[in-house]
C-alpha cells in the first residue's frame, strides 16, 4: 500500500505533463479506498505499465539543455535513495531530465536519518556528474540540518561524523546551491527513494553494480567478487550494463540461454570461446562452455583424436626365442613374411606367394623346426592370423598368440619397423650367441639392465608432453574410434575386459573386439544410455583367442596331444614324410652312414 501511495505521488507531481491520467489511474485509486479489499487485477497491472510508460514519454521527459536551470532533488527510505535532475523551464516550470535510485545495503540501513539523506546527495551528485560538473546547480532536500552542514558557504563541519565530513569535502569540487523543500512537495525523489530499483540485477553478481558506479573498496572478502576486482580498472556502465572493455558481462539468469546460442551449430570448444571473447563474459564463461561440448553426444561422436597415450615397452623377453612378432610386408606387389625375435632383434623374411592361413603356417613349420617352437607369437588381427586353422596350429604347439589391437600398429611396433639400437648389440650376437664368455665379461654390465635404461629415456622423451594413461573399467559406456567409415568417427561401446596396460577387450553391437587406448574415449552424452550389449555367440570346444599387447604374463602351457603326421623342414613348402623315410632306411641298412635311431612316438611341428 504505501508503495502504491509513493507511486501515485510521484504521478501526481508530474500530472499537469501527463494527458487523461485520472482515468489512467482510476484502478489504482480503487485500491486506495476504505471500503476495497486489495485484488491486484489485470486492470491495475495494466494502468501500471502505462502509468510508468507515460514518464518516459517525450511530453514529460526533456533533452539535458546548458542554458537552462539545472536542479537536482534528492531523498532517502529506510531502504533506498533515489534522486532526480530536471530543468526549470522558461514559464517555471520543472520537467525531469532523468531518474535513479537504488537500494541501500545492510551496512548502509544502519544509518541515522541523516546520514541517509546525505547520502542520497551524494549518490545524486555523483550518479549525474557528467551533468552537474564544471556549471551551476541546485540541490533540493527535504532534511533541514543539512542545509547547514553540507551548504556551499559553511566550513567542513569538525564535530559532524567521519562519513560527513568526507561527503562535505566531495561536495566541494562542486559549484551548487541548496534548498529546503517539504516531504508533501518533495514527492518525485521521495517516490524514487521508496520504489528502487535492485542495485544489483544488472549483474547477478552481489555488490558489482554498487561498486562500478560508486568506487571499489581497497579488497573484497567475497569469492563471488574476487574475479570482478581482479577487473576492477577495467569494467564500466553503458546503457543498464556492465562491461569488462568491449565485452559484456551477462547475469546468471542469461548465461544458459547464451551457451545454447553459441552451441547452436556445434562448433566446437575452440570456436565457441572465441565467439564469446567477442561479445560476453561471466566468471568461469570458458569452463562451462568445454561441459557443455563434453557432456554434447553429436560433438563428442565427430571430435578429433585424443592425446597420444604413454609409452609402454613390451617386456624384454631374457632368452632368444622366447617371444616373436609376425606380419606382412609388401613391396612391387610381392609379399613377405616378416619374424624378428624380441630378443635380439633378429630378423627373417620369407617371400609369399599369397598370404593365407595355410601358406603361413607352412612358413611357420618350416621356421620352428630350425629354431624350436616360441612362447609367444605376437601379430595384428589380420583374418590369417586369427582364423580356427591357425589358432589350431598354435594351440597345438603350445604358442601363446597376442593379437595386437586393430588399426594401431605401433602395438607390433617390433615387425612393423626394422631392427632397432636399443639392445647395443648386433642381433646375430645376441641370437647365435657366437661371443665367447671370458672373466672379462664380468667387467661389461648386465644387458638387462641397459634394456631398461634404454626404454626408460624413451618412456620421459615420448611421456615429456605431459600425457596420461587413461584407464577404463569393466562394464563401463565408451566410444571407440570408427575405422569402417561412416559420419560417426565414435561409436557406442562397451568395455568387458582389461587384457593389458593399454589394450582392452570391447563389445561393439554384436561382436567383439581388441581396442587400444588411443582409439577409445570416455562416454559423455548426456540424456543418453547405451544399448544394452548382447554377448556374442561362442562355438562349442572353439579355442579363444588370448588378445594382450602390454606386459603379457606368460601362461604355463598344459600338455599338448600331439599327432605324428609329417615334420616340415627348410627350405619351406618342402615337406619330408618322416614315417616313410624311416621305413626306407630299414630297407637298406647297408646304405646307412650312422647308426639307427629310433623317432619320437608323437612329434608334430
Amino acid at each position: 500500500m504505501r508503495k502504491l501511495k509513493s507511486f501515485l505521488g510521484l504521478l501526481n507531481y508530474y500530472s499537469r505533463f501527463l494527458q487523461n491520467s485520472s482515468t489512467l489511474l482510476h484502478p489504482l485509486h480503487n485500491l486506495l479506498r476504505k471500503e476495497a479489499k486489495w485484488v491486484w487485477t489485470s486492470e491495475c497491472a495494466k494502468a501500471f505499465e502505462d502509468a510508468k510508460q507515460l514518464l518516459q514519454q517525450s511530453r514529460v521527459l526533456v533533452h539535458y539543455n546548458t542554458r537552462l536551470p539545472l536542479r537536482i532533488a534528492c531523498d532517502a527510505s529506510p531502504y533506498g535513495v533515489g534522486a532526480v535532475i530536471s530543468h526549470v523551464m522558461d514559464n517555471g516550470e520543472e520537467r525531469p531530465v532523468a531518474f535513479a535510485s537504488r537500494t541501500l545495503t545492510e551496512a548502509e540501513r544502519k544509518y541515522a536519518q541523516i546520514e541517509k539523506e546525505a547520502l542520497a546527495i551524494i549518490f545524486g551528485v555523483k550518479k549525474f556528474h557528467k551533468y552537474l560538473y564544471g556549471r551551476k546547480f541546485t540541490l533540493i532536500t527535504d532534511h533541514k540540518p543539512l542545509l547547514t552542514i553540507l551548504g556551499p558557504k559553511s566550513a567542513v563541519p569538525t564535530l559532524a561524523a567521519l562519513r560527513m565530513q568526507c561527503w562535505a569535502l566531495i561536495l566541494m569540487a562542486y559549484s551548487y546551491d541548496i534548498e529546503y523543500r517539504r516531504s508533501a512537495d518533495h514527492a518525485n525523489a521521495d517516490a524514487l527513494s521508496r520504489l528502487p530499483t535492485a542495485s544489483f540485477d544488472n549483474t547477478g553478481e552481489e555488490g558489482v553494480w554498487s561498486y562500478t558506479m560508486n568506487g571499489w573498496p581497497s579488497h573484497v572478502q567475497e569469492e563471488a567478487l574476487r574475479p570482478f576486482f581482479i577487473r576492477r580498472q577495467e569494467l564500466s556502465a553503458e546503457q543498464g550494463c556492465i562491461l569488462w572493455g568491449q565485452r559484456v558481462i551477462i547475469p546468471p539468469g542469461y548465461r544458459q540461454r547464451l551457451l545454447e546460442d553459441l552451441h547452436h551449430v556445434h562448433p566446437g570448444i575452440c570456436r565457441m570461446k572465441a565467439l564469446a571473447r567477442s561479445y560476453m563474459w561471466w566468471p568461469g564463461c570458458d569452463g562451462e562452455i568445454e561441459e557443455l561440448v563434453k557432456g554434447c553426444s553429436i560433438c563428442q561422436a565427430v571430435q578429433k583424436m585424443p592425446a597420444v597415450a604413454p609409452l609402454h615397452h613390451w617386456r624384454w623377453p631374457e632368452r632368444v626365442w622366447q617371444r616373436i612378432h609376425i606380419d606382412f610386408a609388401e613391396k612391387d606387389k610381392q609379399y613377405f613374411l616378416v619374424v624378428i625375435d624380441s630378443h635380439s632383434e633378429w630378423l627373417e623374411v620369407f617371400p609369399m606367394s599369397s598370404t593365407t592361413s595355410q601358406n603361413t603356417i607352412v612358413v611357420l613349420r618350416s621356421l620352428f623346426s630350425a629354431y624350436g617352437l616360441p612362447e609367444e607369437l605376437v601379430s595384428d588381427n589380420g583374418p590369417q592370423l586369427v582364423s580356427r586353422e591357425f589358432t589350431q596350429f598354435l594351440e597345438g604347439n603350445g604358442i601363446k598368440h597376442t593379437a595386437v589391437p586393430a588399426y594401431h600398429p605401433a602395438s607390433n611396433g617390433a615387425a612393423e619397423s626394422t631392427p632397432h639400437t636399443v639392445t647395443g648389440r648386433t642381433p646375430a650376437e645376441l641370437f647365435l650367441k657366437r661371443q665367447i664368455r671370458t672373466r672379462f665379461s664380468l667387467l661389461k654390465p648386465k644387458l638387462a639392465s641397459r634394456v631398461e635404461e634404454k626404454q626408460a629415456t624413451q618412456k620421459r622423451h615420448h611421456d615429456s608432453g605431459g600425457s596420461c594413461l587413461r584407464v577404463f573399467q569393466d562394464g563401463e559406456a565408451v566410444r571407440v574410434r570408427n575405422f569402417r567409415g561412416g559420419v560417426e568417427k565414435w561409436i557406442q561401446a562397451k568395455v568387458l575386459q582389461r587384457l593389458g596396460a593399454v589394450t582392452y577387450m570391447v563389445q561393439e553391437g554384436q561382436r567383439q573386439r581388441t581396442v587400444h587406448v588411443d582409439h577409445m574415449l570416455p562416454w559423455r552424452g548426456k540424456g543418453e544410455q547405451i544399448k544394452k550389449v548382447l554377448p556374442s555367440p561362442v562355438v562349442e570346444n572353439e579355442p579363444p583367442v588370448i588378445r594382450d599387447c602390454v606386459f603379457p604374463a606368460v601362461v604355463p602351457s598344459a600338455p599338448v596331444k600331439l599327432i605324428p603326421p609329417t615334420v616340415l623342414i627348410r627350405p619351406a613348402e618342402q615337406v619330408v614324410d618322416v614315417s616313410s623315410s624311416h621305413t626306407e632306411s630299414k630297407s637298406s641298412p647297408e646304405q646307412r652312414r650312422y647308426p639307427e635311431r629310433v623317432p619320437p612316438k608323437k612329434l608334430d611341428l
